[in-house]
This record gives structure tokens, C-alpha cells and sequence, in this order.
């Protein structure tokens, strides 16, 4: 696509988003290739971009937002109303969730987490007080966890039925737990895939994963 294009595509975005137009908006995003999206949204003015990612539905503004990290997501997001910000964030992994936050000055970064559920806010606060070079700044809080009575086919058909909501997981591992949500030990998703479906979860775990501590450096 070249320039004149882009220019054209801006234009139909800032017409749809001065219209009001969720329905064709989305339409419109949805048929873009992510590239050629990503950059038609950058030329468009500071105020219409804020309205644009308003006006999308938060799921859909969060999957464009987590693509524009050279524009400032995080001051994006610092534009927007406190509850319209909020409501994307909470469509991110938990770790971009928290990068943003933590990257916004302290004001704009509460108004916006009185606007997420309690737990979620809590999850946030916790995980923006770890650097980002040192283990706890690489924790998230989507994880897949599985009794160890479970078989590898009863996972399977979990993911496939769960396909929607663990698409954005940023997950290699599955944890493995005993009666009382008492750690058992870890699998690898990729083990996991390999293995006879009727093999119980406790044959393949891992029972002595490594661990640091949060604090630990990344170097």
C-alpha cells in the first residue's frame, strides 16, 4: 500500500470515528491487514485516535493498542475516559496490563485502576512493584492449572473449548496441582501435545521445576 493509500484509509477512519460508526469502524479494521492498520491509525490526528479506540469495542481496541508501542499506548490510554481505559486494559494479558500502568504518571494510572475489578486492580498494584529486569517483572496472571488426576486429553478438550479466552496467554507451561491447589510440579505445553491422550497428567509432570525469587535479576 503506498502513501496515497494510507492517506485514503486515514481519511475513512477519521470520517467513521467523526460519524459515531462502531459498526462500520470495526468493519473496517477487521478487514485491514495488521501492518497497514497499524500505520493508517498513527497518521490519524491526537484527538481522533483518542476517539477512535473509544469508540471500538474494548477487545477489539485492545488487540490494536497492544500493536502500537512506538505511538505510547500508555498515553493513549491517559486521554481516554478513566472507565473507557479501564475496559480496554482489561482485555490485555495481565503483563502488558501492567507495563502500561506502570509506565503512566501516578494520577492518571489510579484514576484509571479504580475503574477495574477489585481483584484485578489488587493483581496490577502487586505486579507494578517489580522492575522490569528482574523476574517479578515478567510474572503474569493467566495461567493454565489442571488437577494431576486430569488426563492429557481432558486438557485438550479444555483448550479447544477455551480457545477464545486462552488465545491471548503468553503460556509454555501447564501447572499441575494436588488436592487444595497444592503445586505437583509443571508441564510443558509442547510435552503435553505429544502425549497419548489417555495419559494421566501425573506420568508426564515435572515435580521439581526451577524457581528464583521475584527479586532476581534478568542478567
Amino acid at each position: 500500500m503506498n502513501d496515497t493509500d494510507f492517506s485514503g484509509v486515514s481519511e475513512k477512519l477519521t470520517e467513521l470515528v467523526w460519524n459515531g460508526d462502531r459498526e462500520s469502524l470495526t468493519a473496517m479494521v477487521s478487514e485491514l491487514p495488521p501492518a497497514d492498520l497499524n500505520l493508517a491509525v498513527s497518521r490519524l490526528a491526537s484527538g481522533d485516535r483518542c476517539e477512535f479506540f473509544a469508540i471500538l469495542e474494548p477487545a477489539v481496541a485492545a488487540g490494536i493498542l497492544a500493536a502500537l508501542k512506538d505511538l505510547g499506548p500508555q498515553n493513549l490510554l491517559a486521554q481516554l475516559a478513566p472507565e473507557t481505559a479501564a475496559a480496554i486494559l482489561h482485555e490485555l494479558p495481565s503483563d502488558l496490563e501492567t507495563d502500561f500502568i506502570s509506565s503512566m504518571k501516578s494520577k492518571s494510572a489510579e484514576r484509571i485502576l479504580e475503574h477495574l475489578p477489585a481483584r484485578e486492580k489488587d493483581d496490577v498494584r502487586a505486579m507494578a512493584r517489580f522492575e522490569p529486569d528482574v523476574a517479578g517483572g515478567l510474572m503474569a496472571t493467566e495461567i493454565l492449572q489442571y488437577p494431576i488426576t486430569a488426563t492429557v486429553q481432558d486438557v485438550v478438550d479444555d483448550l479447544r473449548s477455551n480457545a477464545a479466552v486462552y488465545a491471548s496467554y503468553n503460556v509454555q507451561y501447564i501447572y499441575v496441582t494436588r488436592p487444595e491447589f497444592e503445586l505437583a510440579g509443571v508441564l510443558r505445553v509442547r510435552d503435553l501435545l505429544l502425549s497419548s491422550p489417555d495419559t494421566g497428567l501425573g506420568d508426564l509432570v515435572s515435580e521439581k521445576p526451577v524457581t528464583v525469587d521475584a527479586l532476581t535479576s534478568l542478567e
